[in-house]
C-alpha cells in the first residue's frame, strides 16, 4: 500500500494526534531506514506488532502512553542500534525479555507505569551506556540485580512501587553519577548500605514504604545538605521506623 512508499523515510512523528486504533502487524517492515519514531500520547490498542524488529537501523522509538497491551517480544533484541526506548505509561504486560541485555548502545530506558511482573532481568545490566534506567510503577518481584552496579554512567535509578524484595545491593554503591535513586514502596529488607554514601552526586534517595531496619548511615548523612553548608542530597525519605538524624522527612 502507501506506506511502502515511505521506506526511505528516516524520521516519524505522530505525537499527541488523538490517533486510534491498532497497529497493522506489517507496519514497522516498511520503515527499513527509520531512525527516530515517535507516536506517543495517543489512543492506540492492541500489541507492539512483531514486525517492529525489522527495523534494525532505530535509534529513538517513544511508543508511550499509548494504551498499548501485549508483552514486550524477545526480538526486541534485534534493534542493537536503539539509543532511546520510551514503552512508558502503557499497559504492557508480561515479563522483560532478557533479550533487552543486547541493546548496549541504550542511554535511556523507560519502562515505568506498565503492569510488567516478575524478575527484572539481570542481562540490564550489560547495558552500560545507560543513563536514565525507570522501572518504577510495575508488579516487578524478586531480588534488585547485583549487575546494575556495572551501570556507571547512570544518573537516575528508578524502581519505586514494585514488589521487590530482599536487601539493597551493596553494588549499588558503585554509581558513582547517580542522581536520583528510589527504591521506596516495595518489600525490601535488611539496613540501608553504608556504601551508598560515596555517592557523592546524589540528590535524592527515597526508601521509605519498605521493611527496611537499623540506622541510617552517617556516610549517607554526610551527603545531606544543611544550614550550614550546602551539599548534592537534598531529600533524603525513609520510614520513621528507622533512626535518622538528618532525613529531611520520613514517612
Amino acid at each position: 500500500g502507501q506506506l511502502s512508499q515511505l521506506s526511505l523515510l528516516k524520521t516519524f512523528y505522530l505525537d499527541s494526534n488523538k490517533l486510534s486504533g491498532t497497529f497493522p502487524d506489517e507496519f514497522f517492515a516498511h520503515f527499513t531506514q527509520m531512525r527516530d519514531f515517535r507516536i506517543r500520547s495517543n489512543i492506540l490498542s492492541g500489541t507492539i506488532p512483531p514486525s517492529i524488529h525489522l527495523m534494525t537501523e532505530l535509534q529513538v522509538l517513544y511508543l508511550d502512553n499509548c494504551e498499548l497491551t501485549g508483552s514486550i517480544s524477545p526480538e526486541i533484541g534485534d534493534l542493537t542500534n536503539l539509543n532511546e526506548l520510551h514503552l512508558h505509561q502503557n499497559r504492557l504486560t508480561g515479563t522483560l525479555p532478557t533479550q533487552l541485555g543486547l541493546l548496549t548502545n541504550m542511554q535511556i530506558l523507560y519502562l515505568d507505569n506498565n503492569q510488567l511482573r516478575r524478575q527484572i532481568p539481570t542481562e540490564i545490566g550489560q547495558l552500560t551506556q545507560l543513563k536514565d534506567l525507570l522501572l518504577h510503577r510495575n508488579e516487578f518481584s524478586g531480588s534488585i540485580p547485583v549487575e546494575f552496579g556495572s551501570l556507571g554512567r547512570l544518573a537516575e535509578l528508578q524502581m519505586n512501587a514494585n514488589r521487590l524484595k530482599g536487601t539493597i545491593p551493596e553494588e549499588l554503591g558503585s554509581l558513582f553519577g547517580l542522581r536520583v535513586l528510589r527504591l521506596d514502596d516495595n518489600k525490601l529488607s535488611g539496613t540501608v548500605p553504608d556504601v551508598l554514601g560515596g555517592i557523592t552526586t546524589m540528590n535524592v534517595l527515597r526508601l521509605f514504604g519498605n521493611q527496611l531496619t537499623g540506622t541510617v548511615p552517617d556516610s549517607v548523612c554526610n551527603l545531606v545538605s544543611s544550614q550550614d553548608e550546602e551539599k548534592t542530597l537534598t531529600e533524603l525519605m525513609v520510614d520513621c521506623s528507622l533512626s535518622c538524624n538528618c532525613c529531611t522527612s520520613c514517612v
